[in-house]
């Protein structure tokens, strides 16, 4: 059996009664005015006094029961704890500048980074070949059938006669010593170049090669290349 002092002061029990949602100086006022005004209506007055006191102690509770019911039809949200309010804000600017304004669907469908993905990924390199056959259009036909014909070359550029531009994933070596088997012993150059490091005075075709995309290779189609 609990003893008196046992018993929670009111004090304590008021402090744990919190709300802080848009009808909370009602609340209070209810609690400070209303209850006061009815007891001493009830164990004070009389007449019309009574009756005036009662009317006061209602007012309180009146005009919680409008505000509650102006709150549910107009902002539904202002009825929520500040607490729930702040967390649905907080909640509501999830995305980024592209989604702005624009609900975030939570059961959206969820899939790996693609970026990851395409970072694996790998360019071919680019070679400038310059070359001189001594006027021999054969072997000038012979380097022409290779490198558009070879699968050593993913893509070839030809805006300057005798000067290819290719795409290529094997090794600055290897095209060396492939050329060379055409080429003889002509004089030849080739020579690993950087779109951004390229300039002069060409046609937007031309320059538009640099930047597009030849058919990338993974990682894996390179290693499985490289070792079958």
């Amino acid at each position: 059996m609990l003893s008196q002092g046992n018993w929670p002061q009111i004090h304590q029990v008021i402090e744990r009664i919190r709300t802080s949602s848009a009808l909370n100086p009602l609340l209070w006022l209810c609690g400070l005015v209303t209850l006061p005004a009815w007891s001493v209506a009830t164990w004070a007055l009389s007449g019309w006094l009574q009756i005036a006191m009662f009317c006061i102690g209602t007012a309180p509770p009146a005009c919680a029961v409008v505000a509650y019911f102006l709150l549910l039809s107009r902002d539904p949200d202002r009825l929520q704890s500040e607490r729930f309010q702040l967390t649905r804000q907080r909640y509501s600017l999830i995305g980024d500048d592209l989604q702005r304004g624009q609900t975030i669907d939570a059961e959206a469908e969820v899939i790996t980074n693609p970026v990851t993905e395409e970072a694996l990924r790998v360019e071919p390199n680019v070679y400038l070949i310059v070359f001189n056959t001594s006027g021999s259009m054969e072997l000038v036909s012979s380097l022409q059938r290779y490198i558009m014909d070879s699968k050593d070359i993913v893509a070839y550029w030809n805006h300057i006669p005798l000067v290819y531009a290719v795409k290529s994933y094997q090794s600055l070596p290897i095209l060396r010593q492939k050329l060379q088997g055409i080429l003889g012993n002509n004089q030849f150059l080739i020579a690993q170049i950087y779109p951004h490091q390229v300039d002069g005075l060409l046609p937007r075709a031309a320059w538009d090669w640099f930047s597009h995309s030849h058919g990338q290779m993974s990682v894996a189609q390179l290693l499985e290349r490289e070792f079958s």
